[in-house]
């Protein structure tokens, strides 16, 4: 594990649970109300389990993707509050005088 400082604009975060969502192709929700209204019309549009979502609804499921990134909307009572998130860190690239630290890490599962 390293601890690093690296400029604000140089750092993607997001929201480790959500990023799940995308990774199984499923419709990134703020709340349970969202998530049913996106399967009420998909169904309501003749679609079918095991065939391609059909657009618009495949944009409008891609679009649901950017929440990840946007930790101020995730943060609420559905998806879990952020001082009790598991938020990642993504970067181009680190220069070793941006390691601040480092030490062994085993995780806890």
């Amino acid at each position: 594990m390293i601890e690093c400082e690296l400029p604000d604009d140089q750092v993607l975060l997001s929201d480790h649970d959500a990023w799940h969502i995308p990774l199984n192709d499923g419709f990134l929700a703020l709340d349970d109300h969202d998530i049913n209204r996106f399967d009420f019309f998909l169904k309501k549009s003749g679609w079918q389990r095991g065939e391609p979502i059909p657009e618009p609804f495949r944009s409008e499921l891609h679009k649901s993707w950017e929440l990840i990134f946007d930790l101020k909307s995730l943060d609420n009572e559905h998806w879990g509050f952020i001082s009790q998130k598991s938020i990642q860190a993504s970067f181009w690239e680190i220069a070793i005088d941006q390691v601040k630290s480092h030490k062994a890490f085993t995780s806890r599962k």
